[in-house]
């Protein structure tokens, strides 16, 4: 029979050994980060910009240029997905975006096009947090200084890699090699770049990343084996970060109370499968500056 002061020690053990599972969880490294690129580089206005540009009009589209300006802060505050909605001045619809945006012809003017965000700074601050962890664990490799010499090894340490996703846009190899330059030289991280939507990643590819960085929330949502997955509590350990939104629909009936309680509603619920929180929009913000349209 069990006495008070085994149990007590055997609790004691058992608490101990949570808690420091849960500071390792904490603290472990995240090697595997997947990234939106429209997260980076907003392809949406760029996509706007775009159609801006190649306007016969340009005087008009010098004008248009100054209400898009104008339209940033409450765009970048947007519920779903649609610039046309959010900038009526623009004299843009919602289809015209769509189309360019698949448009192959434009992809190349749209990716140059899209303003960068100040999520670059954010990025960078998770890095150097995921620097100074680098040792948790003893994560790295011992490397002998020679074949001859076994006492003596350098540490090297699991490489960081960026699973970049460029969809909407659908880039060449010229483009990819850019982001890949950029990334590469400015965070020292192997990248990986795709242009998929969420849907077509088998599922073992996104069990595969540590955390997520999204603009296309809803759109992993669509992927029947990761919702699944995800209710099965496969994602457990997982942090995912989502830009506030809920995807590319026509809010012309949707009451705002109604929208704010779908995005209580999916916090919480998401909260309870893995590690998420919604990304505030000033993450997102930038600064337009007048294209070239000679």
């Amino acid at each position: 029979m069990i006495d008070d002061d085994t149990k007590a020690a055997l609790k004691s053990d058992v608490v101990q050994t949570l808690n420091e599972e849960m500071v390792l969880d904490e603290l472990i490294t995240p090697d595997r980060l997947y990234l939106d690129w429209s997260l980076i580089r907003d392809p949406y206005i760029g996509a706007a910009i775009s159609l801006l540009m190649t306007d016969k009009d340009q005087e008009l589209s010098r004008r248009r240029f100054t209400s898009l300006r104008m339209a940033i802060p409450a765009y970048l505050g947007r519920q779903f997905n649609d610039v046309a909605y959010y900038m009526d001045e623009l004299g843009l619809t919602t289809q015209q975006i769509e189309e360019r945006l698949r448009d192959p012809r434009y992809q190349r003017d749209i990716f140059h096009a899209a303003p960068m965000t100040v999520f670059i700074q954010t990025l960078y601050a998770n890095l150097q947090i995921n620097i100074n962890h680098s040792m948790v664990k003893g994560k790295f490799t011992r490397v002998p200084v020679s074949p001859t010499d076994n006492d003596h090894y350098y540490k090297d340490f699991d490489a960081v890699r960026f699973i970049v996703n460029t969809y909407p846009l659908k880039l060449d190899k010229r483009e990819h090699d850019l982001i890949a330059v950029f990334l590469a030289r400015n965070y020292k991280v192997d990248v990986e770049i795709h242009s998929l939507h969420p849907k077509e990643f088998s599922l073992d590819f996104i069990q595969s990343f540590d955390e997520i960085y999204t603009n296309l929330l809803v759109e992993f949502l669509q992927h029947e084996d990761f919702s699944a997955a995800l209710t099965a509590m496969k994602f457990s350990k997982t942090r995912i970060f989502a830009v506030k939104q809920l995807g590319s629909v026509h809010p012309v009936t949707t009451k705002l109370r109604a929208i704010e309680a779908e995005f209580i509603r999916l916090h919480a619920v998401l909260s309870l499968m893995c590690h998420f929180n919604w990304m505030l929009p000033n993450l997102l913000s930038y600064e337009l500056y007048p294209p070239d349209t000679k």
